[in-house]
């Protein structure tokens, strides 16, 4: 992390704490961080030196006034003005980090071969948390290629109790064998 998405994420975590709208924001900026990513062309616009920093805060107010808090179109008017928008991706992870470790949330990364029920979720949620020590959100994924089992990645680690992985664990250990 940069010194410069250090910076502005924690002066806007901590205007928001000041505020109590952590939660607030925090969903905000994950929601606009998975838009922009589909909106590459977004982001160029933003982040053209080829447009004026103030027509830049001119399209950033016109598309998102009223959309998000004032905070989070002052923030981005901030990066347009100093021509980091690019960095607003950064910005907003660093953000939705330290809002989890000041609520004591771990993210946990599941993919599975099929959706999982709302018990199989609860059940998950309940072991991961265990392990953790902390209150768990989960992200599910489908990717048939697992074909069954589950793969979770939580605290830096991975847990991969898939069909998949054991099949190359299996091959791997015949192949030795021989």
């Amino acid at each position: 992390m940069t010194d410069f998405v250090r910076e502005y994420s924690e002066g806007l975590y901590m205007l928001a704490e000041d505020e109590h709208l952590e939660e607030t924001l925090d969903g905000e900026l994950q929601a606009l961080n998975g838009l922009f990513s589909e909106q590459p062309d977004f982001i160029r616009l933003l982040s053209s030196e080829g447009i004026s920093r103030e027509e830049r805060c001119r399209v950033a107010e016109d598309v998102l006034r009223g959309e998000v808090h004032p905070y989070v179109l002052n923030f981005i008017k901030i990066l347009c003005e100093r021509n980091a928008f690019r960095a607003f991706s950064d910005c907003a992870n660093a953000f939705h980090r330290q809002y989890h470790a000041a609520c004591g949330i771990e993210d946990a990364w599941v993919t599975t071969a099929v959706p999982l029920s709302e018990e199989e979720r609860a059940t998950l949620v309940q072991k991961l948390e265990a392990i953790s020590g902390k209150r768990v959100q989960l992200h599910t994924k489908e990717d048939a290629s697992v074909i069954g089992g589950v793969r979770v990645e939580m605290q830096g680690r991975r847990m991969d109790n898939t069909i998949e992985t054991r099949l190359k664990e299996m091959r791997r250990t015949l192949l030795e064998s021989v």
